[in-house]
């Protein structure tokens, strides 16, 4: 694989402004209906502090970019918290001490085949899916 971005030209910069574009939209979306499902967005779309929200997941990327790693961001999965009453950081805190108390039982834990963590998945996916009874379907007559 040749890494001579000069040589690339327009193509290193096409892939470049797609990657930003797409994260940038994903970012915006996830942490706007996440403080859209707290129920923290005001009447004008906008939510408290939302400038520093931004600009932390925007910094968090462009550290794990820099670091080599998948996107540090906000994910959809954060929703799971939210429903069961984490509104603030301290979840994320929580979770990330657990996190690295499971470091230590990773081999314990690399034992469980992946068929038999499937139906987790399963469960985890079908999550979002409990929220389109909200949603109201296009009279497309």
């Amino acid at each position: 694989m040749d890494w001579n971005i000069p040589k690339a030209g327009s193509q290193f910069a096409i892939a470049l402004v797609t990657f930003l574009y797409v994260d940038i939209v994903d970012c915006t979306a996830t942490l706007y209906s996440m403080a859209r499902f707290s129920g923290v967005v005001d009447d004008s779309g906008d939510f408290p502090r939302s400038t520093q929200a931004y600009c932390t997941d925007a910094i968090s990327i462009s550290i794990g970019s820099l670091f080599g790693v998948s996107p540090v961001t906000a994910f959809i999965e954060s929703g799971a918290g939210i429903a069961e009453g984490g509104r603030t950081g301290l979840t994320a805190v929580t979770t990330g001490i657990c996190f690295l108390i499971s470091i230590f039982f990773a081999p314990i834990f690399a034992s469980i085949p992946p068929w038999a963590t499937g139906c987790t998945l399963v469960l985890v996916s079908e999550y979002p899916l409990r929220f389109l009874h909200n949603t109201q379907p296009a009279n497309t007559s």
